[in-house]
């Protein structure tokens, strides 16, 4: 079927463009929903960590899950290198993002306020320029619903005449870039889909790379825009993961159309929702494995508190359960043990050991 601008929405770009958003509205909405059983919580902290490995990742840089969980609970076995700190510091601003209200993120102000919390900012363009003490996408909070696939026009050519000015934005100037990145933000048509505009704002966010050492802050921001679009209420698009997914078996498309990138960023945020429902698979099946272990237990046995302690991390010590518990190391270990092969060991060491579901 085409329409009056002859492209055809079943095939070439337009059709990829759908089929990679109905897949991202698929997956998010997905684990979304999942997100509000008893596991949500702990799914939520170990994709946490598993987006800063993978941010890490991304960069070139190899940081252990374990070492991170370690000296995210200040059980760290070794001196931290460049890239754990890095990774961690990256861990701490999302977590401190979410403390806030997402009003307050979205105008630059408020995102130098996330990046610099302890210093201000004495060099700044007026006020006018950057949206100052304002949100500047203030207006009228849009509900979720149902897809609404855009129009050829709108989808194909303003997708790509909005990368096009991105492309255009040649200044060095943080401030200023980032400020043009908001203004170039509110032009996506509103009557996209919540997902669409997202992934066209993370890829102006690559293009014109507004904070060059603060790169993770661009997938806060989005974030933030998602929940006040009502998109996502009990989980958050875990960016990374899915750019890490993706580039096993496939290459970013940097030298092709704003579109096709547009397009790999909606693959990547479903590949990152895949990875998600599958690691609540995973916790949920390995848990009820070691819920049989309180089975004829006393009312009064810990073992519950722990196999809550495993629910909520990626891994876990035994340092952590005493500490946790207020229990001797002994008896960390032995309520370990009581869980049989429920928990493996993953570390390979006699002395600081980690065990994970």
């Amino acid at each position: 079927m085409k329409n009056e601008s002859g492209l055809d929405h079943r095939s070439g770009p337009m059709g990829e463009l759908i089929s990679a958003l109905a897949a991202a509205e698929d997956s998010v909405s997905r684990l979304d929903e999942r997100t509000r059983s008893s596991l949500g919580k702990g799914l939520n902290a170990r994709l946490d960590l598993q987006e800063a490995c993978a941010w890490s990742w991304n960069r070139g840089e190899l940081v252990h899950l374990e070492d991170l969980v370690l000296h995210d609970e200040l059980l760290d076995v070794r001196a931290p290198d460049q890239e754990l700190t890095r990774s961690h510091a990256a861990l701490r601003l999302w977590r401190r993002a979410r403390l806030l209200n997402p009003e307050a993120l979205l105008s630059p102000e408020g995102v130098f306020k996330l990046v610099y919390p302890r210093r201000g900012r004495t060099s700044r363009p007026p006020e006018e320029e950057l949206g100052v003490g304002r949100n500047v996408w203030a207006g009228p909070r849009r509900r979720g619903s149902a897809l609404r696939v855009p129009s050829a026009d709108d989808g194909v050519i303003g997708v790509d005449a909005l990368m096009g000015k991105a492309e255009a934005i040649t200044t060095e100037d943080d401030e200023e870039a980032l400020a043009q990145w908001f203004a170039l933000g509110q032009e996506a048509p509103a009557s996209w889909p919540p997902l669409l505009r997202a992934a066209v704002l993370l890829e102006m966010w690559a293009t014109i790379d507004p904070l060059p050492r603060h790169g993770h802050v661009g997938a806060v921001l989005v974030n933030a825009l998602v929940r006040r679009w009502g998109r996502l209420k009990h989980h958050e698009l875990r960016i990374e993961i899915g750019r890490r997914r993706l580039s096993v078996y496939s290459r970013r498309p940097d030298g092709e159309s704003g579109l096709m990138r547009v397009i790999w960023q909606l693959q990547a945020i479903a590949a990152a929702e895949s990875f998600g429902l599958g690691e609540q698979d995973r916790i949920s099946l390995a848990r009820q494995v070691v819920a049989l272990s309180l089975s004829g237990r006393r009312s009064s046995s810990r073992l519950g508190e722990v196999i809550e302690l495993f629910t909520d991390h990626p891994v876990v010590t035994a340092s952590m359960i005493a500490e946790r518990l207020k229990v001797s190391q002994q008896g960390a270990r032995g309520l370990i043990a009581q869980l049989g092969a429920g928990v493996s060991e993953i570390s390979g060491r006699s002395r600081f050991r980690v065990w994970r579901l």
